[in-house]
């Protein structure tokens, strides 16, 4: 029992913990900086975004760079083998196609396949595994590098669970400086190399003073091995656990600790909250400073609970949770002299800093969108809704709904809002009735493409989705909820004139709705849209306007709102704007579209400057109309009538499905090559006339 209670406490944070998954492989498994290894890649389980672009690309080739620090670590030396535009140039960088889902990239020795200095260090290697044009890539890889003679190193990590320190330090072995630095009160560092060894003193206190000390101690910390250090206080004395991080995942499993760190928390019982109400414990009488696990537990859905010691009664109940496979986990409640302040699971990876909270019900997500921020022409939507997280004037009013239903409406950037239908019809309109799931939540989905779910919406420039979940005669409802949407069909940026010089005037419109990070809108609804930028000279020299960090507060650096919903930068003169050194030559401008302060931030633009655009290209994106878009069956294109055009449709992934050439008007009726319909979703056709070449998309509905 208490094994389970454990797996059902830690499965929270487990919830969005990351899979630990073989993408790649190294031979030999510890490689050395002057030495070589053969890469093993299974772009199967290459994760980006939720999704495996990689799976089905049969040529693959990678972008890579070797690294003097772990990025993790710090700022250090980057050594790029090639750069990410020229990689068709660098034939060295194609993968080995082994015919068995892997592929292998050899590295007679690293040091020199980099251009490192012989004195210099490589202490890590990036990968991003991609096509031979970058349009399909997987995530960042990263491989660890031991030094020559191989590491004589640990890895620690410390998490500050001293409510009263404004930050902690970690000395070990009686360094001169402090290898963990400034940790605030309930984060980690990342795992940090420390020296290893049978007697090694570790010590920890409060940031930039001698005193107080959190933790002082000789300690056995083996080559290559991890370990946690956790600090915490009562009242006025100082607690630590010293924790080996020995977790091994097997298959369907989860592995985690639980370290009680509340000091103010009495002896608590975790409840398994049941189905039809009360709860039975599964984690008894766990004290201040308790540490339990490793436990290994079976993936699953889990609804738990806080009680006093040998009561069943909640004092605090957490949001249910799925626990996934092939996670290891250190779970922490932390707290100060008034009680519990969060629960926070940290993820034992190669970072060890990322965690997950864990959150009371009341303070859990409302509203969970897959995708996140849809695009509203080519992506549909599923919606999980928790009515236990939705409060409404002090009071969760669709707690104990059986049937819900959802107000809603799409928002354009001009004010103009397309209701579904009507308060007074929601409860009679199946579309908008949610699907009940067994854990308490409800899920309710808008097909694909979103504008057109909403009557008059297609055509629109959609900003925002309202819901307001409510019961069918509309006596109970929860508060409103906003889910900003995109496009992404666009650029994200243009510019009037289309070619840029570097000395004329330029203005820079920005588009939030076309600008997609990491599969996300992420500047849609942001508000005042500010935007990092340097210009990039023709030998390289990259001249930077403001430092990132200073970007909120420079002159120049922030947009014009309009009222259409973009945003426009005027700049007079960019080789005054950037302070282009006499002797040097732009060759392209660099922009991130960002909020004041940074924590919002779109994908990198970069615009040519003194290159005109090709002015065949402008005039062939021009006789091109497609009809209908989206289309469920025949799609009309227009074409020159006086040269043949080359049309290759491609899906999401860059893969061909259908080529023809055509001149003057053509229809492609939906099928591949083999004549069989393509799947719903987003296409794109490339399509070249003579020395011109633009690209349209087009949505398929079924």
């Amino acid at each position: 029992m208490n094994r389970l209670l454990l797996g059902l406490l830690m499965f929270v944070a487990a919830a969005t913990a990351t899979m630990a998954q073989k993408v790649v492989e190294t031979t030999p498994a510890r490689p050395q900086e002057n030495g070589g290894v053969t890469i093993t890649y299974r772009p199967a389980l290459d994760a980006r975004n939720g999704e495996f672009p990689m799976k089905d690309v049969t040529e693959v080739w990678a972008y890579t760079g070797a690294r003097a620090v772990p990025i993790a670590q710090g700022d250090g030396k980057y050594y790029e083998k090639a750069p990410w535009n020229d990689l068709k140039n660098f034939p060295e960088m194609k993968l080995t196609n082994n015919g068995d889902g892997t592929f292998t990239l050899v590295i007679d020795n690293i040091k020199t396949f980099y251009n490192v200095d012989a004195a210099d260090p490589v202490r890590e290697l990036l990968f991003v595994f991609r096509n031979v044009d970058g349009t399909v890539q997987g995530s960042d890889q990263l491989v660890a590098i031991d030094p020559a003679g191989g590491a004589t190193t640990a890895k620690l990590r410390m998490i500050n669970g001293v409510a009263t320190s404004e930050g902690a330090d970690a000395i070990v072995d009686r360094a001169t400086e402090a290898q963990i630095t400034n940790i605030g009160f309930q984060l980690s560092s990342t795992y940090r190399d420390v020296p290893s060894g049978a007697a090694v003193n570790v010590k920890a206190k409060k940031t930039g003073a001698p005193a107080p000390i959190y933790f002082d101690s000789d300690k056995s910390m083996v080559k290559d091995a991890k370990y946690t250090l956790i600090v915490g206080e009562n009242a006025d004395e100082y607690v630590a656990r010293w924790l080996p991080d020995t977790a091994v995942t097997a298959a369907g499993k989860v592995t985690l600790r639980f370290v009680h760190m509340s000091p103010a928390t009495p002896k608590i019982d975790v409840l398994a909250l049941l189905p039809g109400g009360g709860g039975a414990p599964v984690l008894q009488a766990v004290s201040f400073a308790d540490v339990v696990g490793y436990v290994e537990l079976p993936a699953g859905t889990y609804k738990l609970a806080v009680a006093a010691s040998g009561s069943t009664e909640p004092l605090v109940t957490f949001n249910p949770v799925d626990l996934p496979a092939n996670t290891a986990l250190t779970v922490v409640a932390f707290g100060n002299a008034d009680g519990l302040t969060k629960v926070r699971a940290f993820i034992d990876n190669e970072s060890g800093r990322d965690f997950v909270d864990i959150l009371p019900l009341g303070e859990g997500t409302i509203v969970k969108a897959d995708p996140a921020t849809p695009s509203f022409t080519t992506e549909g939507v599923t919606v999980t809704y928790n009515p236990e997280n939705d409060k409404k004037d002090g009071q969760f009013k669709m707690v104990g709904v059986q049937d819900v239903f959802v107000y809603t409406g799409a928002r354009d950037y001009t004010g103009g809002y397309y209701e579904k239908a009507g308060w007074a019809d929601v409860g009679t309109t199946d579309a908008v009735k949610l699907t009940k799931n067994v854990d308490g939540t409800f899920s309710w989905t808008i097909p694909s493409p979103i504008n057109a779910f909403y009557p008059n919406a297609t055509g629109k420039i959609l900003k925002e989705l309202l819901m307001v979940f409510r019961n069918g005669d509309g006596s109970k409802q929860g508060g409103d909820i906003t889910l900003y949407v995109g496009d992404g069909t666009g650029k994200a940026a243009t510019t009037e004139p289309a070619d840029v010089a570097s000395a004329k005037p330029v203005a820079i419109t920005y588009y939030p709705w076309n600008d997609k990070k990491d599969g996300q809108f992420r500047m849609v609804g942001a508000g005042d849209v500010y935007v990092y930028t340097g210009g990039i000279c023709d030998d390289g020299t990259y001249l930077e306007k403001a430092g990132w960090a200073n970007v909120g507060t420079t002159e120049g650096l922030k947009l014009t709102g309009n009222a259409d919903g973009t945003s426009t930068l005027n700049i007079a003169d960019l080789n005054a704007f950037y302070s282009v050194p006499m002797g040097k030559k732009l060759k392209e401008i660099l922009l991130v579209f960002r909020t004041a302060d940074g924590s919002k931030q779109g994908a990198d633009v970069k615009i040519p400057v003194d290159q005109p655009t090709s002015v065949e290209d402008d005039a062939l994106a021009a006789a091109v109309k497609i009809y209908p878009n989206p289309t469920s069956n025949d799609v009309h294109i227009t074409l020159p009538g006086d040269v043949a055009t080359t049309v290759t449709i491609v899906n999401a992934v860059g893969q061909p499905v259908h080529q023809f050439t055509a001149t003057g008007v053509a229809v492609w009726n939906g099928k591949d090559a083999s004549g069989r319909a393509v799947a719903p979703g987003s296409y794109f056709m490339n399509l070249r006339a003579g020395n011109a070449a633009t690209v349209v998309p087009v949505v398929i509905i079924r």
